[in-house]
């Protein structure tokens, strides 16, 4: 893959009838598409009648996922490996953005991203390097693929709101805290509520139930759950997307975790 790639997926555009007074952006995870996203749309059309949703699919096909994409491959767990994938694929993202926003004849404040799991860190890496700052970026269950970098490289700091559940086995929670700290730090302004499975789901789900940690927010009502062996599933009313791994269903999907808990540094707060 190289910068030139130009990215495409399924859109939704406004139920005005006129042109687009925004824009939202839903960067998919591992091994899923741009399909996937799109069903959210409904859940957050009547707040947005204006806005045109766009959910591009990632540059690369994901290996063993038939219709899943990649943002890059996953060879390597590495901090590193993060950093490198993440890189390579901005460019393509950026001229998405870019083409779009000229399209419409729309600022940069007129976008927000939306990413999920490998999304999310493709919304955080791009999202914050923009000239210009986008209206806000929501990520669900993912981290700063690059954050050593961000320090030097950050143009912008647009609001930002994290989303996890803390029974994530594929991006543990204490990802979001550790990126809630870093942005902190450098005068992001981050919200990062923490969803929690009940008892009965994490019996269900095989999992033991969870303690509060100290520092950690009030638990909320659960949106997570786990799909299955090997993915997950996040659950926003009736409507589902994959990743970290494969939509639940997929014929032949076969995606591990692909974030190890050694990866990352235990924050609170």
């Amino acid at each position: 893959m190289t910068g030139s790639t130009l990215l495409d997926g399924p859109t939704s555009a406004p139920t005005t009838g006129a042109a687009p007074r925004s824009l939202v952006i839903l960067l998919h995870g591992y091994g899923s598409n741009g399909a996937d996203l799109i069903g959210l749309v409904p859940y957050w059309r009547a707040a947005l009648p204006d806005t045109l949703f766009l959910a591009p699919n990632a540059p690369q096909a994901c290996p063993g996922a038939p219709g899943g994409r990649q943002w890059w491959p996953l060879t390597s767990l590495s901090p590193g490996a993060r950093a490198a994938g993440v890189r390579v694929a901005a460019p393509a993202l950026n001229a998405y953005i870019d083409s779009h926003l000229a399209a419409y004849n729309l600022a940069e404040n007129r976008l927000a991203l939306v990413g999920f799991s490998q999304g999310t860190m493709m919304a955080l890496h791009v999202g914050p390097r923009r000239v210009e700052s986008p209206a806000g970026i929501i990520g669900y269950s993912g981290m700063l693929a690059d954050p050593d970098a961000l320090v030097p490289e950050a143009a912008t700091k647009p609001p930002i709101l994290l989303v996890h559940g803390d029974a994530d086995e594929v991006v543990p929670v204490t990802a979001m805290y550790q990126t809630k700290s870093r942005l902190e730090a450098l005068g992001f302004e981050v919200a990062a509520p923490r969803f929690a499975e009940s008892r009965t789901q994490r019996r269900r789900n095989g999992a033991p139930a969870g303690r509060q940690l100290p520092g950690e927010p009030p638990r909320l009502r659960p949106i997570t759950r786990a799909g299955g062996e090997g993915y997950r599933q996040v659950r926003v009313g009736k409507s589902s997307f994959g990743g970290g791994g494969c939509t639940q269903g997929r014929p032949g999907a076969r995606c591990g975790p692909w974030l190890r808990k050694s990866d990352i540094t235990p924050t609170r707060g």
